[in-house]
């Protein structure tokens, strides 16, 4: 009975070791998976789950997204630099218009009014340059010189009075009166002679240069003037910025343009080049690069598919803003905006919403060779990507596939910020294999 009791005591002791043991097995990390890199230097570094995934055989071959159609320039809300009351709307929905062309015009006729004077100004004051600039004329120049002529004559006459009454006056003849009378004639004929003078030498000298110069300030001062109606006039008027096509009417005559609150008359856009602005799940933008084909469907195309290729990425991770509208549809993730190209004059509706597929495996993303390993398909990782400079995230020259190990380590330095691949909207590298693709 003894030796049951210590045999069962024996078996429970070496269970409950046992148990322990396999407990402290599976606590054990397990090792870091290895993974041969040849990207780099055929060395080995940690496994990569985002590198995995554009390389891996198992790997999705197409990314899908949700999307609106959209112009390329995009489109613009344009409305006059003024507050005042619409009195003609030129362009409707629809409507193709040229760069300059008047869309809408205001009520301007008080400006107009100020344009003309400020016109009929501009005209006065360089008229008045002319004539100070020209000087005299030389008809005005021999008036002067008669009339010097003339006040020279009468001086003389009067010169000869006054001697002869002077003579008369020492014989008691004329009395003191007269003799103070010629006086003061001779002295007025002197001074008459003198203006006459100095008037022909100011036609003669001409216009000084201060005249000249406050004349052209005058002139001046009323362009200033005129440009200033003309560009308040100009406020008046709604002009199409870009050669495009009307998207929307916003305004009809009579209403009120006012300063409380954005005011646009309509909205026009360049509907030449269109793209698809995709919008990526964070979990899938590991894969995407500038140059991907992708494929585009919508309930308004029916069987028909349209292919288009990816143009540019967005550095930036943003809320989701365009929606399937389903119950079971996520609406709180973060996405990237991935502008898709259609082909050329291609008629779509715009805000047209559409499916989207990237074919992934086009264009491989290639990651920084430096940053192999370094990488976490953590969300603080991928974070990153909302302030991520597209200037960091290209190859250097030295980091180039066929460096050895020491090499490698030398001239590629590892980043203080892992980046995630080397293509942004500055354009794609791709890898060295794809480079004739």
């Amino acid at each position: 009975m003894v030796v049951a009791s210590r045999t069962s005591a024996s078996f429970a002791v070496l269970f409950v070791a046992t148990a322990t043991a396999i407990a402290l097995l599976q606590d054990v990390p397990k090792p870091m998976a290895i993974t041969i890199d040849p990207v780099v230097t055929g060395t080995t570094t940690p496994a990569n789950p985002l590198v995995a995934q554009a390389t891996d055989a198992d790997a999705p071959r197409v990314v899908a997204g949700l999307g609106v159609v959209e112009p390329m320039g995009g489109a613009t809300d344009v409305a006059p630099g003024m507050v005042g009351v619409l009195a003609t709307v030129l362009a409707d929905e629809g409507d193709r218009v040229t760069r300059g062309q008047v869309l809408a015009q205001l009520f301007n006729e008080d400006l107009k009014a100020k344009v003309a004077q400020a016109e009929a100004t501009v005209q006065i004051k360089r008229a008045q340059l002319a004539l100070i600039e020209k000087g005299p004329r030389q008809q005005e120049i021999l008036q002067a010189e008669a009339q010097l002529r003339a006040e020279e004559s009468n001086l003389k006459l009067l010169e000869v009075q006054f001697q002869r009454r002077r003579s008369l006056a020492a014989q008691g003849a004329v009395s003191r009166e007269d003799m103070n009378q010629a006086a003061s004639a001779l002295a007025s004929s002197r001074e008459r002679r003198a203006s006459a003078a100095e008037a022909l030498k100011i036609l003669q000298d001409g216009s000084r240069p201060e005249e000249v110069e406050a004349a052209r300030g005058e002139v001046a001062l009323a362009e200033n003037q005129l440009a200033e109606a003309r560009a308040a006039l100009e406020k008046s008027y709604v002009r199409a910025p870009i050669d495009g096509i009307v998207l929307r009417r916003y305004r009809e005559p009579g209403e009120a343009i006012t300063s409380q609150a954005a005011a646009p008359v309509m909205q026009i856009a360049d509907t030449s080049r269109l793209i698809v602005r995709t919008q990526i799940d964070e979990a899938d933008i590991a894969a995407l690069a500038v140059g991907q084909t992708a494929t585009i469907s919508a309930a308004a195309f029916g069987e028909r598919k349209l292919t288009g290729k990816v143009e540019r990425i967005s550095p930036r991770l943003g809320a989701k803003t365009v929606t399937a509208e389903g119950p079971t549809e996520k609406r709180d993730t973060r996405v990237l905006d991935v502008m898709v190209a259609l082909p050329e004059n291609l008629v779509v509706p715009i805000n047209l919403r559409v499916d989207v597929l990237i074919d992934v495996t086009s264009v491989v993303p290639v990651v920084k060779p430096e940053l192999r390993g370094a990488i976490s398909a953590s969300p603080e990782t991928l974070a990153l990507l909302q302030d991520l400079d597209p200037v960091h995230l290209m190859q250097p020259d030295a980091c180039t596939p066929g460096l050895d190990a020491e090499n490698a380590a030398r001239t590629c330095p590892s980043a203080s910020a892992p980046a995630l691949v080397d293509e942004t909207r500055t354009g794609a590298i791709r890898h060295p294999s794809r480079r004739d693709e």
